[in-house]
């Protein structure tokens, strides 16, 4: 369903990304636990590399359109919003 890559996580590059997520939108990530919809769409975000190139960039965010509603929006936003992708 999704472009998910063979080569999934890269180790270290998905580390300040997450501990962003944790400190800076930690609401955010609290409710997305919560809801399933939007739990999809981290872990399909996850499969994708988490942001560290162009691809894996590009295919976290179509996991965050495909799993669309208020609580991913609210989160991918926050992401965003605070610089949490890695480093390309």
């Amino acid at each position: 369903k999704h472009c998910r890559r063979d080569d999934g996580w890269k180790p270290g590059t998905g580390l300040r990304a997450a501990k962003c997520m944790l400190h800076q939108c930690g609401w955010q990530l609290k409710k997305c636990r919560w809801d399933m919809t939007c739990r999809e769409s981290v872990q399909c975000a996850i499969g994708c590399g988490m942001g560290g190139d162009v691809e894996s960039r590009a295919c976290a965010f179509k996991c965050a359109l495909d799993n669309r509603n208020d609580v991913t929006e609210a989160l991918f936003s926050c992401v965003l919003d605070k610089n949490c992708m890695p480093e390309m």
